[in-house]
């Protein structure tokens, strides 16, 4: 766990107000307690299950930012911890292709653990159906309107090993890019920190469930 990522996403979220110096005190502890709360609401309005273990990402806003602007967290039986990630593709995807953008609702036991090197770290592989946008507008932003697809379409949550910026730079392209097609993604330092949780409690060949959900949820 990271306490600076704690606080900083529990200011963004829930307007803690909180010191983001890395002092995990009562007032932090407070903080996500008080997103604990606020997030089983959430979850009983929409009748989804609240597990251990479960990715749930936050998606901060609809823009295509090519940066981790999002978070996820998961919880343990004994603490709450949040990594920076994007939940939306790279902007430049969406002028070429319909890109898919992972819909919010919750997608049990929807992904398997892996670690096959395909990513060269720890990964979830989808493995069950997620609901996706087809992205059919170039605004930069995702589009509510845009037609909705149900599949399995690889909708991973992972990073790549050695992948250490927020953004990077693709010369095919001339964009910064966040490394995303719909997946779920985090810099390599900070999707370490998530997936060594998971592996303490969860093995290799698992199913995994995750869940999206967006900051307006919280309003």
């Amino acid at each position: 766990m990271k306490v600076e990522y704690n606080q900083k996403a529990l200011n963004e979220i829930i307007n803690a107000n909180l010191d983001v110096d890395g002092d995990y005190g009562a007032k932090t502890k407070a903080a996500e307690d008080n997103f604990k709360q606020k997030l089983s609401i959430i979850f009983a309005n929409k009748g989804y299950k609240f597990l251990y273990y479960m990715p749930i990402a936050i998606r901060m806003s609809d823009l295509f930012t090519d940066k981790m602007s999002d978070w996820a967290c998961l919880f343990t039986p004994n603490k709450v911890m949040f990594i920076p990630i994007s939940t939306k593709p790279a902007s430049y995807l969406e002028s070429e292709t319909k890109v898919a953008v992972l819909k919010e609702n919750q997608y049990l036991d929807s992904w398997v653990l892996k670690n096959d090197g395909w990513s060269g770290m720890v990964y979830l592989h989808q493995v069950k159906d997620v609901i996706v946008y087809r992205d059919n507008l170039v605004d930069l932003k995702i589009t509510r309107t845009a037609p909705t697809e149900k599949g399995i379409f690889y909708i991973n949550w992972h990073s790549w090993k050695s992948w250490l910026q927020n953004i990077l730079w693709y010369k095919s392209t001339n964009k910064n890019i966040a490394l995303s097609k719909g997946c779920q993604v985090g810099v390599a330092t900070d999707w370490q920190l998530l997936t060594n949780e998971l592996t303490k409690f969860i093995s290799i060949g698992s199913f995994v469930s995750g869940t999206l959900i967006n900051i307006e949820d919280f309003k």
